[in-house]
């Protein structure tokens, strides 16, 4: 079962629904999501690297090429 969550370097887990824009900077994805605390209005950045996550950065980058 897919689910839609991906795993970040750090090991934290983001919904892809809360993505609000991806870069790819080489074998590594920086992306920003929405901040789940309606106090705070900044987003979060996170980085998923092909050597660190490789099934997150892959599942990610195959939805970018879209």
């Amino acid at each position: 079962m897919d689910t839609p969550y991906i795993k970040t370097d750090n090991g934290k887990f983001i919904n892809e629904n809360t993505i609000i824009w991806a870069k790819k900077m080489g074998d590594c994805l920086k992306v920003a999501t929405l901040q789940t605390n309606p106090f705070d209005p900044f987003t979060n950045v996170y980085y998923i690297c092909k050597s660190n996550n490789p099934n997150s950065y892959n599942k990610l980058n195959d939805k970018l090429k879209d």
